[in-house]
């Protein structure tokens, strides 16, 4: 019923891995049964449940190993199309999906699904750490004292406190003249897109240049992530042909709650809209600089959500409710320390051999994650919205 509706927030995974698939399945039952919200399913009535008791889950096998390289080709595509763009039912458990491939010996393509209704992107890298961490011999995790559900009550508090309402003030004045999503070239109306299909590009920035970049951006006093940000941004404002625009930004925003609190999975995602302005002349760092301050000063007042604040900019806007008003999205997933989480537990599992994700309301998301050998940009795009030539030119950029 919205534009760009017709999909799920989904996140997928295909690995290439030489671990046994039985003893992953075992160490995967022991992180389902310590983690709530990976038995969790959402209720017709939209309210979350975790099942007490849950079937073992099988990950489930098919030997291919007998077939030519074409066709075992053919049954990779096709098993990636099914999962990569996999609807789950919310009101049915599992919310997540594991299949393999034999493709010879020891050798298995793993395919990983998940509806981000129960995980966000740190809480993936988490699930993947701690299969690895039993799968390698660890016996058992330490208690969680707090739940997904303890997090969210204590979340809903905050809203009946004087810093939220001073953060939806500080929104709520921003409404008069805050800039509009980017204008990119589309070939395509949004509302005529019924079933969009998520397609992505990458590239890796190597390690020996991404620390060189970091080294700069430090001597600057800008992270990393607003580097990124604001050359996208740049990019966008030429393609649109707009020297202001806002960008939806994803903030991985646990709150201090609990010691603990960076442990569990769930979804903890809010929304930062973050607004760029190319009007005055200035060298690249000083524009950098120039984000860097809207974001922290946004960040401070990150207690209402971008949510409700895009709620209000589209009455604001007289923009129709079914629109997708900030369908343009920058997802940092740099952590630095904050989650212990090792960039390489994914990449114990085995080679990351492609990944994607969709999110409703949204045609283009850049993600960013550091990997073993760098950092991969990706673009993650609707391809009924895009001319090939454009999105490939924008990316190049």
């Amino acid at each position: 019923q919205f534009e760009l509706g017709g999909t799920s927030t989904h996140a997928y995974l295909e690995i290439e891995t030489e671990l046994n698939i039985e003893k992953l399945n075992k160490s995967l039952q022991k992180v389902i049964d310590y983690q709530d919200m990976l038995r969790a399913v959402v209720l017709p009535n939209g309210r979350q449940k975790i099942l007490q008791q849950v079937p073992q889950y099988e990950i489930s096998v098919q030997d291919i190993s007998q077939l030519s390289d074409i066709e075992q080709e053919k049954k990779i595509v096709e098993e990636r199309d099914r999962t990569s763009h996999r609807i789950f039912n919310p009101n049915e458990w599992p919310l997540f999906e594991f299949k393999a491939l034999k493709i010879q010996g020891d050798k298995h393509r793993l395919f990983f699904g998940i509806d981000m209704l129960v995980a966000d992107g740190a809480s993936i890298q988490l699930l993947f750490k701690q299969i690895s961490e039993f799968y390698n011999g660890k016996d058992e995790m330490v208690p969680l004292e707090i739940s997904y559900r303890d997090y969210m009550l204590a979340y809903q508090k905050v809203k009946t406190t004087h810093k939220y309402e001073n953060d939806k003030a500080y929104w709520l004045s921003q409404l008069e003249g805050f800039p509009k999503a980017p204008a990119v070239p589309l070939k395509e109306r949004l509302d005529a897109i019924s079933k969009p299909t998520f397609n992505r590009k990458s590239k890796i920035i190597d390690k020996p240049l991404w620390e060189t970049l970091c080294k700069k951006a430090a001597s600057y006093n800008i992270t990393p992530a607003i580097i990124l940000f604001t050359a996208y941004a740049k990019v966008l404002s030429k393609w649109s042909n707009q020297q202001n625009l806002a960008v939806n930004t994803t903030v991985f925003n646990r709150q201090p709650f609990h010691k603990q609190v960076n442990d569990i999975i769930g979804d903890f995602t809010s929304l930062i809209m973050l607004k760029a302005s190319f009007e005055k002349k200035m060298n690249f760092w000083e524009e950098a600089k120039k984000v860097q301050v809207t974001f922290m000063e946004a960040l401070e007042h990150r207690d209402y959500d971008g949510v409700e604040f895009i709620r209000e900019y589209a009455k604001y806007n007289n923009l129709n409710h079914k629109s997708a008003t900030m369908p343009v999205v920058f997802t940092s997933m740099l952590f630095g320390n904050m989650f212990n989480l090792n960039n390489n537990d994914l990449l114990n599992i085995g080679e990351l051999k492609m990944a994607v994700s969709q999110t409703s309301q949204v045609y283009l998301d850049h993600q960013v994650i550091e990997l073993n050998d760098g950092v991969m940009l990706s673009w993650d795009y609707v391809s009924e919205a895009f001319e090939n030539d454009v999105i490939e030119s924008m990316f190049e950029e």
